[in-house]
């Protein structure tokens, strides 16, 4: 009676992580085939995009010891944010940066969260310093120099970085006086 017990008891556990792994590969499966889609669209058209970040999301909430769940999350973040929708793209950074710290998604997190705080709400003292925050954090992240470059442009008008960049004709040079 025990050895019955044992095996069926066996079996329902590998039948519900053969089951599990199933539907989590079948909900990875029919996101990409969403993120697929998305590259035939026009970016005016966001009701693909939101279909999306609701799959991101929801797997994230199935399945948040996964490896994906933060990724996805990032996604759907960047998603929100090139729809118009900031403070649930700032919401979802938040949200990857306290429930997964120690993911690789958590610093880029960070940085968006300082990127959209500069660029879209223009919000600079609250930019700096996210962007100092995760220089400090994160010193040897790949992030780290564009974290610094966006420091040293913070505030600035794109035209006024254009100029800057601009290549100096000989007339410029004679009427600056650099000749």
């Amino acid at each position: 009676m025990r050895l019955i017990f044992f095996v069926v008891f066996l079996l329902s556990i590998l039948i519900s992580g053969t089951s599990c792994s199933y539907f989590k590969n079948r909900k990875i499966k029919e996101i990409r085939k969403i993120e697929k889609s998305l590259d035939n669209i026009p970016m005016s058209d966001t009701t693909l995009a939101n279909k999306l970040v609701e799959a991101y999301q929801k797997f994230a909430e199935k399945y948040p010891k996964d490896s994906l769940s933060p990724v996805f999350l990032v996604r759907a973040g960047t998603i929100m944010l090139n729809n118009g929708k900031t403070q649930m793209a700032i919401d979802q950074f938040r949200h990857v940066m306290a429930t997964f710290p120690s993911s690789s998604q958590a610093p880029i997190s960070y940085f968006m969260l300082a990127f959209t705080y500069d660029n879209y709400y223009r919000d600079f003292p609250t930019a700096d310093t996210l962007y100092n925050g995760f220089m400090r954090k994160y010193p040897d992240h790949d992030l780290y120099e564009d974290a610094k470059n966006a420091l040293n442009y913070l505030g600035r008008e794109p035209e006024d970085m254009i100029r800057e960049f601009q290549p100096v004709t000989e007339e410029d040079s004679i009427r600056f006086g650099y000749k």
